[in-house]
């Protein structure tokens, strides 16, 4: 596994040639203002919630990458709205988990507020457990 740290909460994992990227804040953000965000180019986004400083890349990188977007229902709306496809959104909810090539995703609760960035509610914040290759090896619960 190799992380890639972007700033913020943006984080990239490399689960043996899947990579998964975790709330894309790139372009407006001073700690990552030497990346390029044309660059990055997951397989999976999770959004852990709507707020602009989570998702401001997820379009542009998600149109760029072909990348499937998973949030949580009122998010996973939202994305929708962004114009991702239906096809590359995947919304589920909390206690849910869902099966992706390098394992298991499951969704968690996360004690923070949620509005996406047009001002609707988002729904619950979340954080994810990943399960790799059988084993616990990730909790995430990404907040600001």
């Amino acid at each position: 596994m190799k992380a890639t740290y972007y700033g913020q909460s943006c984080v990239e994992f490399d689960f043996d040639g899947t990579k998964v990227l975790l709330d894309p804040f790139v372009t407006y953000n001073p700690l990552a203002k030497a990346i390029d965000v044309n660059t990055i180019k997951p397989d999976y986004i999770f959004l852990s919630h709507g707020h602009q400083d989570h998702v401001a890349d997820m379009a542009t990188i998600q149109k760029n990458s072909n990348a499937t977007v998973l949030a949580i229902v009122e998010t996973a709306a939202w994305v929708r709205r962004q114009g991702v496809p239906e096809d590359k959104v995947v919304e589920f909810n909390l206690g849910g988990t869902i099966q992706l090539p390098f394992g298991s995703v499951k969704m968690v609760y996360a004690a923070h507020t949620n509005s996406t960035p047009d001002g609707q509610y988002g729904g619950f914040p979340v954080g994810f457990v990943f399960n790799v290759h059988g084993k616990r090896s990730i909790l995430l619960v990404i907040l600001p």
